[in-house]
């Protein structure tokens, strides 16, 4: 959680705020240009005026203006004493004051959406809009999308104006910062925060779907069920908000966003309660959960059928409901932690990230200042998500293990069946009866212990195939803002993410293989192979690990050699076994790659040569019996590399299968032998 939020703030923060406006100006003249700046503070606010529009534009200094604090909803400002209404129309004026050496430089102006329509004007020209501003509410027409507009100022002075209208909606006005800055900046930051939206919304699809399919396999897991609808709602709600991801399939109007925004929010919230009644049960809360959701169901209702600026005020019953549920269930699972229940500790640490998400979200939905200066939901959602994904593997290892334990139950009671029936024998007293009963049991035990060891092998492919997807996604995006940042702490936070995520990403590949060795899956297909293609593509999948350590790599191979195998199964042992060599090997160390054919056998040899750590020898003797049912020791590598010991098992499996097999040979300090036999063709 730290790191990933690290991450976050390193985005978040590029934004300044330090700068704000004073009397409609805000001085730049001592900005480089190397941050973004907010334009937030105090504008001039011109109510039921377009200035453009109505006056000379020359003459612009003519109608009543008041100062504002921007962003803000213009609800919270007074004309005449009286509070403005949220619907009607006016214009919001700033002057910025930009330093010389930015004149005729592409900048770019990071435009949020208003409630419900604006025109915004640099040095009067019209650059961006949405929908329609008009001082009628029979001409206005509403629209939600944001805009990137790039320019290159002429002058050091930019005169903004921008015209806002609403007649669709509760309120009305600038609720969001624009942001200004040099434009390979703001793309860039633009570009990563949409990459990370895309992220959260492929974890969604993902852990909907896991959850759904877990299920359909065990209907009477409905937390499963509660949880998957409430982040379907949530992704109803990503999709038509912050970056309109919705928009880039479609252009779908604009009540349309307004609806799926609040229907998504509100099943969000309806059956989150219910998920969470299901992990700290209560009768009270549950008959006021009932009593709520057939509230929530109504207020859905509306939403469907009423116009957005009646459905809005809905928003003002939700979010002193929400914020009362989740703090009293984050309360119950800190209380929890206590009782020593099992994974509360998990529980509380998620739905704290999450609270913290929501709560802050409210705050800027309000133009009120918040943890960040924008949405973070989505980042909240990905630790609360991969939270439950984790307790669900949990779950599975708890159920393997009571698999363990019936099995162990089946076995006893046969070995006292066998001795009660050969006591029998010898009394002539058998109750036979009681045999019949006994072996009925055993039966069915034999049949409940089939069937859930389907379900958990079921479970184990689902959990590694949806996996793979979003710890790849992770792996890419952090390659990508590896490459993005210069030296520093944060690079290496990235690095430290991308190298995590990778070693993740293997052990996933590994479980695969091994769960469908266990299932007999694996489908075995060889024909010949040239050997020096395998090695060659070792060195190339493994650069990077090579070149973080500096460790060469020597290939001593004829062109000829070929192997009869599948090169689909020995790549990965391959894969397995170099990864070793490099995990275990020095700084500045060598491995060297031998394959030769042996003289008067039909075997050819492989040799992974290392100049490591070694391996002790009680541990080189569990790796050269497989069989035994030793538990190998899991090491850590000459750089804290971590591993899961699956890798050798899985590798001398697939050997197995491929008509090979694997001696290991090593001296503590000196290094290490893997040596691989394959059929030679």
């Amino acid at each position: 959680y730290l790191i990933f939020f690290c991450l976050l703030l390193s985005i978040m923060t590029t934004v300044s705020a330090v700068t704000k406006a004073k009397n409609a100006e805000l001085d730049l003249r001592n900005w480089d240009g190397k941050e973004i700046v907010s334009l937030d503070g105090e504008w001039e606010f011109y109510w039921d005026v377009l200035l453009y529009d109505s006056l000379h534009i020359d003459n612009i200094e003519s109608p009543t203006a008041q100062i504002v604090d921007v962003p803000s909803y213009w609800t919270e400002y007074y004309s005449d004493s009286l509070k403005l209404p949220g619907k009607g129309f006016g214009s919001y004026r700033l002057s910025v004051l930009l330093p010389k050496d930015l004149i005729n430089k592409e900048l770019a102006l990071d435009i949020p959406i208003f409630d419900d329509a604006y025109t915004l004007f640099i040095n009067k020209k019209q650059v961006a809009s949405n929908g329609w501003v008009s001082a009628h509410k029979q001409e206005a027409v509403p629209g939600y999308k944001p805009v990137l507009y790039l320019f290159k100022p002429d002058s050091e002075k930019l005169d903004i104006v921008i015209h806002v209208s609403n007649y669709k909606h509760r309120r009305g006005g600038f609720w969001k910062s624009i942001r200004l800055g040099e434009s390979e900046l703001v793309i860039h930051q633009k570009n990563i925060y949409e990459v990370i939206i895309h992220i959260t919304i492929g974890l969604i699809i993902s852990s909907i779907l896991f959850f759904g399919v877990f299920f359909i396999f065990y209907t009477r897991n409905r937390k499963a069920l509660f949880f998957s609808l409430s982040i379907f709602g949530i992704l109803l709600r990503i999709i038509s908000t912050d970056t309109f991801v919705i928009q880039t399939f479609s252009d779908p109007p604009w009540e349309l966003l307004i609806r799926l925004e609040y229907l998504g929010t509100y099943i969000a919230f309806i059956f989150a309660c219910w998920y969470f009644q299901l992990l700290y049960p209560n009768k009270i809360v549950k008959i006021l959960l009932r009593m709520n959701s057939v509230l929530m169901a109504l207020i859905c209702l509306s939403v469907v059928v009423l116009e957005p600026d009646f459905f809005s005020y809905t928003i003002l019953y939700f979010k002193p409901v929400v914020l009362l549920f989740f703090s009293y269930y984050l309360i119950v699972s800190f209380v929890y932690i206590f009782k020593r229940n099992e994974n509360d500790e998990f529980y509380f640490a998620a739905l704290l990230v999450f609270l913290a998400g929501l709560i802050n979200d409210l705050r800027v939905s309000a133009s009120a200042s918040g943890i960040m200066n924008d949405y973070t939901i989505h980042f909240a959602l990905q630790v609360f998500i991969f939270s439950h994904v984790i307790l669900m593997i949990h779950s599975w290892i708890k159920a393997y293990k009571e698999k363990e334990k019936m099995n162990f139950q089946i076995e006893y009671l046969n070995l006292k069946l066998e001795k009660r029936i050969e006591d029998s024998e010898k009394e002539l007293n058998l109750d036979k009866k009681e045999l019949l009963d006994q072996k009925e049991e055993i039966f069915e035990l034999k049949k409940k212990l089939k069937s859930e060891s389907e379900f958990i092998r079921k479970i184990q492919s689902v959990l590694a195939q949806d996996m793979r997807s979003p710890i790849a996604s992770v792996f890419q995006v952090s390659g990508y803002l590896h490459s993005s940042y210069g030296d520093g702490e944060l690079k290496e936070t990235v690095a430290s993410i991308r190298d995590m995520s990778g070693a993740a990403s293997t052990i996933l590949d590994n479980l695969l293989f091994w769960t469908r060795t266990q299932r007999g899956d694996i489908q075995y297909s060889p024909h010949l192979v040239k050997v020096q293609d395998l090695l060659n593509e070792l060195l190339v999948v493994n650069k990077i690990a090579l070149m973080q350590k500096s460790i060469d790599a020597d290939i001593l191979v004829k062109e000829e050699l070929t192997a009869f195998c599948d090169p689909q199964l020995i790549k990965v042992v391959l894969g397995n076994l170099f990864s070793n060599a490099i995990k275990y090997s020095k700084r500045n160390g060598r491995i060297t790659l031998t394959a030769t054919r042996v003289k008067g056998s039909e075997e050819l040899i492989l040799i992974f040569e290392d100049r490591g750590i070694g391996i002790p020898v009680d541990m080189l003797n569990h790796l050269n019996n497989p069989h035994k049912n030793e538990q190998i020791e899991i090491r850590k590598g000459t750089a804290n590399e971590k591993g899961s010991g699956l890798g050798i098992i899985l590798s001398q499996e697939l050997l197995r299968i491929n008509k090979g097999k694997m001696t290991i040979e090593s001296t503590i300090n000196k290094g290490t032998r893997v040596i691989v036999y394959l059929p030679y063709a």
